[in-house]
């Protein structure tokens, strides 16, 4: 499949810190292991005929490595590349693996290079030499066994049909420490997730994006989650303390590479699901900035211009995970809480709003605008500073982040509210309805009493 768009910004490489608290933790952690911290990576990266960029987010991937074994773990990596990239060499580098050696081991499957969604048959990658569909590739992991196992594509998920002829499978004989930690060697179960999200029964399919010379934004976002090891940790500055005006009070509001890795129940386990919340914040952030290079001339992009109306028509790029995630060791399933809240929630934001899906994209959409309410007050932001005036928020402008969440429906923006105290400020970033959405906008709402 040929790419549907080539390019891309890589998300910022910056170095994060997983932040234990002071106070004890409300559920204790899993306990170690014991022994060495094993991991067996496959490296897959279609340089031959994949996007501009496949064999830098291939070097980010080594470098990912590379911060493992500065840690002392163990790391076995095999690399697939160029027209070694079939779906046969896929299958049967995995086949090869060593029986009963990966139950004590984290296994990472890694992919760069083309991808697409066919309606009927799912998600699948686009080697040179064939498609090979994620649910066969998943049966091969599973059937290995692995303690973990971490499944990452960096590819499409735009709609495209494939003929299963084309599949020819040989018959082979069978980043901060903690946060790395938790992540790769304390969970069990799978981890899958691709760099691009795709609802066929709603329509939408997603491109993933590439810069040609730094690689893919997934694999960008992926990879800032591991620190630098040579440089101190990344320490986080609260809101509380940077001014209400200026650059660095519009980074901390508006974009996710002002955050580290978030512990968001404070129990001192750093969660798969919590790292997803990190992926897609970094990932909307690389996009949106891409976006905003690209409209403004100052990217050159060097692609079709059905390309470039594509991305331009797309409202983000978000991962998609496949199944559920790997659970921590040794814990119990949590109780899961509906994701409504009471009415009173969105009341008192003053803003009626409703699902808005799209070929490009899910984001919630404002329908109405309640008197006197907050979401009549809102503060724009216009080149990093915060207006004095109060301004209505327009009827049909979207939503696509609030407070540095990427919210896709109204239980997710109902979720964000909740969390908000009474005369708390919401931040939130969509398309602005005034413009056809064909700009975005960045506001703040202060979430007041009102009658």
């Amino acid at each position: 499949m040929r790419a549907i768009v080539r390019n891309g910004l890589l998300a910022t490489l910056f170095a994060v810190a997983f932040a234990v608290p002071d106070s004890p933790p409300a559920r204790s952690a899993p306990p170690d292991s014991g022994g060495p911290k094993s991991v067996h990576a496959i490296l897959i990266a279609d340089t031959l005929k994949g996007p501009a960029g496949t064999a830098a987010s291939l070097r980010s991937m080594r470098w990912v490595l590379d911060c493992l074994r500065e840690m002392g773990c163990e790391v076995q990596a095999t690399e697939l590349e160029g027209d070694r990239v079939t779906p046969g060499n896929i299958t049967d580098v995995i086949r090869k693996l060593a029986p009963g050696k990966l139950g004590e081991s984290t296994l990472l499957v890694y992919y760069a290079g083309h991808g697409g969604t066919d309606p009927t048959k799912g998600h699948f990658l686009s080697t040179p030499a064939g498609p090979l569909p994620r649910s066969l590739l998943l049966d091969e992991i599973r059937a290995k066994r692995p303690r973990l196992a971490l499944v990452l594509s960096d590819c499409c998920s735009t709609e495209v049909s494939w003929q299963p002829k084309a599949l020819a499978m040989p018959m082979v004989v069978p980043p901060p420490r903690k946060a790395i930690e938790d992540l790769l060697f304390e969970h069990r179960g799978v981890v899958d997730i691709n760099g691009s999200s795709c609802r066929p029964e709603q329509g939408l399919y997603q491109a993933a994006f590439y810069h040609p010379d730094r690689g893919g934004l997934f694999t960008g976002a992926f990879a800032s989650m591991f620190p630098d090891l040579h440089i101190p940790p990344f320490e986080p500055i609260g809101l509380g303390d940077v001014p209400a005006t200026g650059r660095l009070a519009h980074a901390f509001r508006f974009h996710g590479t002002g955050l580290p890795l978030h512990d968001r129940n404070k129990d001192g386990f750093l969660e798969w699901a919590e790292a997803v919340d990190y992926l897609n914040v970094t990932l909307m952030d690389s996009y949106e900035r891409f976006r905003a290079e690209v409209k403004s001339g100052d990217l050159a992009v060097k692609a079709r211009p059905r390309d470039v109306a594509t991305l331009m028509a797309q409202v983000s790029q978000d991962p998609q995970v496949f199944g559920e995630l790997a659970r921590p060791a040794g814990r119990a399933p949590e109780a899961q809480t509906s994701p409504r809240v009471e009415r009173a929630k969105l009341m008192r934001f003053g803003a009626k709003v409703s699902d808005r899906i799209g070929p490009g994209g899910a984001c919630v959409e404002v329908t109405e605008i309640e008197l006197h309410s907050p979401a009549t007050r809102a503060f724009l932001w216009t080149n990093r500073r915060r207006a004095k005036e109060a301004v209505p928020l327009t009827r049909r402008s979207t939503i696509i982040r609030a407070n540095n969440v990427r919210v896709r429906s109204r239980d997710e923006l109902l979720q964000v509210l909740a969390d908000i105290p009474e005369g708390g400020e919401l931040d939130i970033t969509g398309y602005d309805a005034s413009t056809n959405h064909r700009t975005t906008y960045q506001a703040t709402v202060v979430l007041d009493r009102y009658e």
